[in-house]
């Protein structure tokens, strides 16, 4: 531009000696003589023309230099970065140990909030928080905790350490509830309508008829309740006030209102009380204490009014006991068991209710048989069932009553059916249903009581319906409930 401008002045210092507007000004020929041949003044005009041209040419070209000239590019606008954080609830113990995107540890300390860890996350990239440690018999959960930030600081993520539900179990007229700490309450028949604390430190529970087992995390196998045929496990006292200790290494336990099993962490099932039927022995009117073994391999066991049953390891599921209804599944009415026969095969989890009985197969498959005059077996009938009819597809769990049955679906929908007298159905009404009716969804597990019935959600909570006279639905009252109610962890 300055070579531009030198050349501008220099055309207009040639421009000097003619008038502005005048004719040579404009470039046009001057003659002051009339003989041969161009004057000075001629000769200058025409190298005045000359360089006017030349400058208007450097003009044009430097102009079109200038449009082609690349623009120099604009310097990078530094990318955002946003904070990750969100609120934290019930954290207790020695705090716990957060991740951001696996890398990024945060320290949160017990009785926190609040939280956000100290490195940003770019706007546009994706961020996860995941919990890496935390305090033994805490499970905290993390909700909200993958996304991709968007221009804004992230505050939304919520860890939940708070107690849930984790299993519940329910017997004729009183409840147990087992949380996520590991803490177990009862509540029911014992003037108590919502949990009271019971112990510390137990990770499974069974319920029915008048008596109570637990198992605590290291193996050993308490009991409570009504003992007046040993089905405590010990001789005395008639009724036991306080968890007793009965044995160490076991893994599950089933009763009923007279006898009771349980098995060990190598698979031998050990049974004692009324010994009329149920216990492996026959008729004989004693009582079996302490606990006797019946056999080996087993994996998990239900017992039922007066019948029992059992999966062993490979899938094969035996029954014995009274039959008066075909509970046990063998084909007959008639004959009772004194010892397991064999049922079928190919199983994966068993119920019992007072004289039907279910089991679900590896592939969801859910049969049932016994006694059936309510519809308990949900074969659309009121027929009793001699050996096993298949309900449905697609089941993971179930959970029999005295004349009803609750059972989860794979994507967590719940259904009830057989007696309905006390809305034990959760369906709203009081009639018996002789087909499984839905109740709802989001579900993981059911119990079923004399008649009552409860149903963990996912997200751990709990909710309870039926006969309340006793206060065994824990709401805090004893108004029967035709539909699920809420039971809050105390």
């Amino acid at each position: 531009m300055r070579r531009l401008l030198t050349l501008h002045q220099e055309f207009l210092g040639f421009l000097e000696p003619a008038t502005i507007g005048s004719s040579a000004a404009r470039g046009v020929v001057i003659r002051e003589s009339t003989r041969p041949g161009p004057s000075i003044r001629e000769d200058r005009c025409q190298l005045m023309v000359s360089r006017a041209r030349m400058f208007a040419t450097m003009l044009l070209v430097g102009a079109c230099a200038c449009q082609r000239q690349p623009s120099q590019a604009a310097s990078p606008r530094p990318t955002a970065a946003y904070t990750i954080g969100g609120a934290v609830s019930g954290l207790r113990g020695s705090g716990l140990v957060l991740a951001l995107n696996g890398a990024q540890d945060l320290a949160v300390a017990p009785g926190a909030t609040r939280f956000a860890f100290a490195s940003d996350v770019p706007s546009g990239s994706s961020f996860s928080v995941t919990v890496k440690t935390q305090t033994a018999g805490q499970t905290c959960t993390v909700v909200n905790g993958t996304g991709r930030v968007a221009q804004a600081n992230v505050d939304s993520v919520v860890v939940d350490c708070a107690a849930k539900w984790q299993q519940v179990a329910a017997g004729t007229r009183h409840s147990l509830g087992l949380t996520s700490d590991y803490k177990l309450y009862a509540w029911g028949q014992n003037e108590r309508d919502h949990p009271v604390l019971v112990n510390l430190g137990f990770s499974s529970v069974t319920a029915n008829g008048t008596l109570s087992f637990a198992i605590k995390t290291n193996g050993e196998l308490y009991a409570w309740g009504l003992n007046e045929y040993g089905q405590l496990g010990v001789s005395l006292p008639v009724v036991e006030s306080a968890p007793a200790l009965l044995g160490m290494g076991f893994v599950a336990a089933a009763a009923c209102g007279t006898h009771s099993f349980a098995i060990k962490t190598n698979g031998e099932l050990y049974a004692w009380g009324d010994g009329s039927v149920n216990l492996n022995n026959g008729r004989e009117a004693i009582c079996r204490t302490p606990p006797q073994l019946v056999g080996t391999g087993y994996a998990s066991i239900a017992a039922g009014e007066w019948h029992s049953l059992a999966i062993k390891t490979n899938g094969d599921i035996y029954a014995w006991g009274d039959n008066h209804s075909g509970q046990l599944g063998d084909g007959s009415t008639t004959t009772n068991h004194i010892s397991p026969v064999l049922v079928g095969s190919g199983f994966a989890s068993v119920a019992a209710g007072g004289w039907h009985s279910f089991a679900i197969k590896t592939n969801g498959e859910l049969y049932a048989w016994g006694f059936n005059k309510q519809g308990q077996l949900g074969d659309g009938s009121t027929t009793d069932r001699r050996a096993p009819v298949l309900i449905g597809h697609g089941f993971v769990a179930v959970a029999a009553g005295l004349t009803h049955s609750l059972a989860i679906k794979t994507n967590g929908d719940i259904y009830a059916w057989g007696g309905n007298s006390e809305g034990q159905l959760g369906d709203g009404s009081t009639f018996d249903r002789a087909s499984p009716k839905r109740i709802g969804s989001g579900f993981a597990s059911v119990a079923a009581g004399g008649w009552h019935s409860f149903a963990i959600k996912t997200n751990g909570e709990l909710y309870a319906w039926g006969y309340n006279v006793d206060g065994e639905l824990g709401d805090g009252s004893t108004t029967q409930r035709a539909s699920p109610v809420r039971v809050p962890v105390p």
